[in-house]
């Protein structure tokens, strides 16, 4: 009997012990990290809003801690609020830049994209790569702003990315950014090598036959130029009018002049709004008609030129014109044009 009452004596007492050690650890359990962690729970669940609310709480103890703050900002990104997450990014790294992760500046350099702020992106873009110089993706994006209309700098998105490719070669991402960048610089030689890799590493998209066709007719090749652009036309379901116009240049100054026609006609239907564009084109589709020996067409042409835009013609359409009927033993109307 004294053995047992010693015994559950003892039990008693390394129960006592263990709930006493647990009461203890309860009471040393930093409320921060309690926070911190069930907002990491909710985010890897995807539950942004919930998260949100614990990072905030996270925060309210310790504002100086940047954790709670890049990941609640990651929170606002994930559901879209890219001027609330960029606010947070912003202030979190005027107090450390380094205190930013690859993953908050790659939002913070998006965020920029979204708001159109290309000055501030380029900034934010060069510190990531800094950072992490073999970020194909931002690689790849930063040069797309070198070579947006609005920045137009090419020479640096072919710097950016050539020193890229020198380790990985075939990222077809970042290769398509320097071919367009060779292709604005005219350096139209370079871009159709690289558009050829690019079709080799077994991307054909529209832009990618578009560009190099493009490329093709700068060089004056233009067979090689008509069947790229026909590719590019007909993956994009001839909804472009600009990339029919211009295979109907490139088939016009190739001498195919039946394609250059049939191309040109097509353009100008899809055109059929724009006067100045429409004008254009009825000069081009006369010049082809009239080098196919279809002199009544060229006529045509010529004149729906001139009804469209009389003020802005010059001398040389009426000159064609006058030619035309030349052709056709018009004497009258020949020397009538030629007087214009």
């Amino acid at each position: 009997i004294n053995f047992c009452a010693m015994n559950m004596k003892h039990l008693t007492f390394i129960f006592l012990l263990s709930l006493f050690s647990s009461l203890s650890t309860l009471a040393n359990v930093d409320p921060y990290m309690q926070f911190l962690q069930k907002g990491d729970s909710c985010l890897a669940d995807y539950n942004y809003k919930s998260a949100m609310e614990f990072y905030e709480k996270a925060i309210a103890l310790k504002s100086n801690y940047a954790t709670p703050k890049i990941r609640l900002a990651e929170c606002h990104y994930k559901r879209g609020n890219y001027p609330a997450c960029e606010l947070i990014l912003e202030k979190a790294a005027f107090f450390n830049k380094d205190s930013l992760t690859h993953e908050a500046l790659r939002e913070m350099f998006y965020c920029k994209a979204y708001n159109s702020a290309y000055e501030a992106q380029i900034l934010w873009g060069s510190i990531l790569l800094e950072r992490y110089p073999y970020d194909g993706d931002i690689v790849a994006a930063l040069a797309g702003v070198y070579n947006n209309d609005e920045i137009l700098l090419p020479a640096k998105a072919v710097d950016l990315t050539e020193m890229y490719l020198t380790g990985d070669p075939d990222n077809i991402a970042v290769l398509s950014r320097n071919a367009y960048a060779h292709y604005l610089g005219k350096n139209y030689s370079t871009a159709v090598m690289r558009y050829n890799k690019i079709v080799e590493l077994g991307d054909s998209s529209v832009n990618t036959n578009y560009y190099l066709g493009m490329s093709h007719w700068r060089l004056h090749e233009y067979e090689e130029a008509k069947d790229c652009l026909i590719k590019a036309v007909e993956m994009n379901k001839y909804e472009s009018a600009g990339m029919i116009y211009h295979l109907g240049q490139a088939c016009f100054e190739g001498k195919y002049y039946d394609e250059a026609i049939k191309y040109l006609q097509m353009a100008k239907e899809k055109f059929t709004p724009s006067k100045a564009v429409m004008t254009i084109i009825n000069q081009d589709i006369g010049d082809a008609c009239r080098q196919k020996g279809m002199y009544l067409e060229a006529i045509t042409a010529y004149k729906d030129a001139i009804n469209l835009n009389y003020e802005l013609m010059d001398h040389i359409i009426f000159y064609q014109i006058s030619s035309c009927y030349d052709k056709l033993g018009d004497k009258v109307n020949s020397k009538k044009y030629l007087e214009k």
